[in-house]
């Protein structure tokens, strides 16, 4: 389908606003392109079929029998009671895919919902599990003997009626505990499929060990602690008591710096710059919600059904689901949480349920609407956003549309992850943050438990909402610093700092360099960490790469790039693969040697064609960074001599044969000890008075000697327009410790 060109410009109002992950597996929204042209998607009105079913139980020779009634909550870890697919000759079965959920009352599945009719048969109150968990609680499940012309508890068949297979759906893993939060004070418990679970309800999440970003490019062995994750996204009614209170709170000076931190990630708390982010009022906040920065609707104005209270919140900038969750005595999960509970600890794959494909049985995704304010009522939502009513698509521990329906919205910006991740999150000041779930805009390919997607922080559409957690107990002793893990045995506190800081336990703090942390944890294998470089204003926290087992290890990784790099960059926060220049480029001081590799092609892992090591280089290049080195004058790196460089190539090549011309002039020769010779020597920042273009400076470049220039133009990055011979190769990355 071609492009709608009266819609596109609001496509990219909203589409511009979204940034997707590009070394793990991508989140897929359905690119809006096959909304386009769609035209106004109809509905029929909650409790009814529409036209993707048929009305429910119309095949059917009898009435139904009276479904038993529902499982009492349990505790157990797998979905449970759900309605299975219906009986023929209880009306077409599957109705518009949304097979298993019958009419469920007043909420419609995507225009399904025919072929079961009210509860789907077998009535009784004696199926299901048990009250110790699993497949929903003491009484949900496959009843008892109904539709078998007996009579049982519950269930009455019809005359000549033939009863459904499966009974109404019991609630996944419980209701949860009990969690006294404030924004479910003095409401009902109207979630679920039952319609009387909590909506505040919260499940355990038993921490462990798993792989965060299986499968993409840069994966982390990642450690989590337990937490609670909430049941249910945030509902419209919850957030309702939010706007009560909201004038009264934010009078209160609310939220107060470190409301809502995660006791596990050192400054993850609310900040007071973020307060001007926050609506002055609670009448204020709530226009800007339905607003939605002008995208279709917004799920807090919705007036069919009436009184719905358990539609997802949507239309909600980061700063509003932070603020949420911190007034309602919770906090927003990391990333790493939210993965961790959507993959199982990595025991569910690929989507939160498991292995079967997506449908609208498991999960509220790929519905289309149109973009056109003229055509669309603002009062009825494109598709059903009932949280926590597919139960099929619960996830390990529960939790409920952790794929499609809203986006939920994590504590960190986008980023790399560490490659040992220890209850790691990514919290720094960047705009953009972490939005997960897939989205009901998502196509199938959104809905695996590790796309990742993210957003601006201060934009409002239609499909971010929230979901809220909490920490389990004493996380540590109050002598351990919180970026510290702490043992009690016999009485006796033990803290140890955690993967990728250093201290003593009771003082723990990020590395500037791989070779601190190295020095300090020398057990750390080759991988990415996070350092803290600071410069003569500032310090920053950012990803490095560090090389730990090359010639004692301790080297971080500066820059992979080929012959368009800049040298006035800054760099950025991660450097992890080519081209890249990292926030160690311009903070991070050269305090002994050098590492540098060559290729003709980008480098990646161990493929390059020579690596020059330089020990202990020139004074005056010491203290300074690569940037200061590249841009502000001519430094020498090695000794005249060559004495403390060592060339490693691949085998069977010599030196020469495996580096460019100048640069094998430079590197390649060597003097024996005590022996009287020169060799040229590398410079940084090479200016040499022989090339016409006087200012031109090449990063890398050579001289005869220490007093003697190198009389041409040559040199790294190479210029189009000079030394475009193979003088110097494409690709050089370097390391420094």
């Amino acid at each position: 389908m071609g492009w709608n060109r009266s819609l596109e410009r609001q496509l990219m109002d909203i589409s511009k606003h979204i940034k997707f992950g590009s070394h793990w597996a991508p989140a897929s929204l359905c690119v809006f392109a096959a909304l386009l042209g769609c035209g106004r998607l109809s509905l029929g009105s909650y409790g009814t079929a529409t036209d993707n079913g048929a009305a429910a139980g119309s095949d059917s020779p009898g009435p139904l029998g009276t479904g038993g009634s529902l499982g009492a909550s349990g505790h157990g870890s797998a979905s449970g009671g759900v309605a299975a697919p219906s009986h023929p000759a209880a009306g077409a079965e599957q109705g518009g895919s949304a097979s298993g959920f019958g009419g469920e009352s007043n909420v419609t599945i995507q225009g399904g919902g025919g072929g079961m009719g009210a509860s789907g048969g077998m009535g009784g109150t004696s199926g299901g599990m048990g009250a110790s968990g699993g497949m929903g609680g003491t009484s949900g499940g496959m009843g008892a003997s109904a539709g078998m012309g007996a009579s049982s508890a519950g269930a009455t068949l019809g005359a000549g009626g033939e009863a459904g297979e499966g009974g109404s759906a019991g609630e996944p893993s419980g209701g949860g505990a009990a969690t006294g939060r404030a924004s479910c004070r003095g409401l009902a418990a109207t979630c679920g499929v039952s319609k009387a679970d909590d909506c505040c309800a919260a499940l355990d999440v038993p921490g462990g060990k798993f792989v965060l970003g299986a499968g993409s490019m840069a994966p982390a062995n990642a450690t989590v602690s337990d937490f609670r994750l909430d049941k249910y996204e945030v509902t419209v009614n919850r957030f309702r008591s939010f706007l009560a209170h909201y004038d009264d709170w934010r009078a209160g000076h609310n939220p107060t710096p470190g409301t809502g931190a995660n006791p596990h990630v050192g400054g993850s708390g609310w900040q007071s710059a973020w307060d001007s982010e926050l609506a002055p009022s609670a009448s204020e906040l709530q226009a800007r919600i339905v607003a939605c920065d002008d995208t279709p609707f917004s799920t807090l104005q919705v007036v069919e059904p009436p009184n719905e209270p358990r539609l997802a919140m949507n239309c909600l900038t980061w700063y509003d689901a932070a603020a949420f969750c911190a007034w309602d005595g919770a906090r927003l999960p990391s990333e790493l949480e939210w993965e961790y509970a959507a993959t199982g600890g990595g025991r569910t794959s690929p989507y939160p349920w498991g292995a079967t494909g997506p449908s609208q049985a498991y999960a509220n995704y790929g519905c289309y609407f149109s973009l056109n304010r003229d055509q669309y009522d603002p009062a009825r939502p494109p598709c059903p956003f009932v949280a926590g009513v597919r139960a099929l698509g619960a996830g390990y521990w529960g939790q409920l549309d952790l794929a499609g329906s809203m986006g939920e919205w994590v504590f960190d910006e986008p980023h790399h992850y560490p490659s040992l991740c220890n209850d790691c999150a990514y919290g720094g000041a960047a705009l953009q943050r972490g939005l997960r779930g897939g989205t009901w805009v998502g196509d199938s390919g959104a809905m695996f438990a590790t796309s990742r997607m993210s957003m601006n922080a201060k934009g409002r559409n239609f499909f971010q909402g929230v979901r809220c957690a909490t920490s389990q107990g004493s996380t540590c002793a109050t002598s351990c610093d919180s970026n510290a893990n702490c043992n009690e045995a016999d009485g006796a506190v033990t803290c140890t700092c955690r993967e990728g800081f250093i201290g003593d336990g009771h003082s723990c703090k990020r590395p500037s360099s791989c070779a601190e942390l190295h020095l300090a944890r020398p057990e750390l294998p080759n991988g990415r960490y996070f350092l803290t470089a600071k410069d003569s204003s500032s310090s920053v926290e950012f990803l490095a790469s560090c090389e730990m087992t090359v010639d004692g290890g301790g080297w971080t990784l500066v820059l992979n790039q080929d012959e368009t790099f800049d040298p006035t960059t800054l760099g950025d926060d991660s450097c992890v693969s080519s081209p890249c220049t990292s926030l160690a480029y311009s903070r991070l001081p050269l305090e002994s040697d050098l590492l540098l590799d060559f290729n003709s092609t980008p480098i990646e892992a161990d493929q390059f064609s020579a690596r020059a090591l330089i020990r202990r280089v020139h004074p005056a290049a010491l203290g300074k960074t690569i940037r200061e080195l590249f841009t502000t004058g001519q430094f020498f790196i090695d000794r005249e001599d060559n004495s403390n460089v060592s060339v490693s190539v691949p085998s069977g090549l010599t030196c020469s044969q495996s580096l460019p011309q100048d640069l094998a002039e430079v590197l390649c020769q060597s003097c024996a000890t005590g022996q009287s010779c020169n060799a040229p020597v590398m410079v940084f920042g090479d200016n040499d008075p022989g090339c016409p273009m006087e200012s031109y400076r090449f990063a890398i470049g050579a001289a005869y000697s220490y007093s003697e220039p190198w009389d041409n133009c040559a040199g790294w990055p190479q210029d189009p327009g000079y030394g475009g011979g193979d003088y110097y190769p494409k690709n050089v990355r370097i390391w420094v410790r």
